[in-house]
């Protein structure tokens, strides 16, 4: 059990995602427009190889992009391999895509990895409790172990008079602020 005071209870790696989903979709978008493009070639041998590798963008959603992370990295994964196939890498290769398929290839590695990350993060969080929850324990704690501290500063002044110092100086900023908390109520 983890004990849970000021922790952030938000999602993991946020803005890192985002800029890595926006990294990805800038791929995706960039191939559709290419393909899109050769497509638009009235007498261009590439028109019939664009179209096949639209069809293969259709049927993995042309607004995957649009998706939640899991299901659009699952599509995404699932063009690449259908991209990875030889009869595809022979027309990738015709088509001059080569680089932007690995690049996107690349970015959706690379996302996953944060993504994973993100969400191993996010469950270990689950084991985290409220400090207002374990409120009674830690009064009890705090109470034993002053109780304990002032019995061994009259045993042993000596070993005990600075940790007792210290320890006495952080629960009278401690009580001053909830004081303090009390009064703005």
């Amino acid at each position: 059990m983890n004990i849970s005071i000021a922790s952030d209870r938000g999602g993991e790696n946020t803005e890192e995602l985002i800029a890595l989903d926006e990294n990805r979709d800038a791929y995706h978008n960039a191939l559709k427009l290419f393909i899109r493009g050769f497509m638009a070639l009235p007498t261009d041998d590439k028109t019939g190889k664009a179209a096949e590798v639209y069809q293969l963008l259709k049927q993995h959603g042309l607004a995957m992009d649009r998706e939640s992370y899991s299901v659009q990295s699952n599509l995404t994964t699932s063009l690449l391999n259908e991209l990875a196939k030889p009869e595809m890498v022979s027309i990738i290769s015709d088509l001059n895509l080569t680089d932007l398929i690995t690049q996107y290839t690349g970015s959706e590695e690379t996302f996953k990895s944060k993504y994973r990350e993100s969400i191993s993060a996010e469950a270990s969080k689950e084991k985290l409790v409220a400090a207002s929850s374990i409120k009674k324990e830690v009064h009890q704690l705090q109470k034993q172990t002053i109780g304990y501290l002032n019995a061994m500063l009259v045993a042993q002044p000596e070993k005990y008079k600075d940790v007792a110092a210290v320890v006495a100086e952080i629960m009278e900023k401690i009580n001053q602020k909830i004081r303090n908390r009390y009064n703005k109520n």
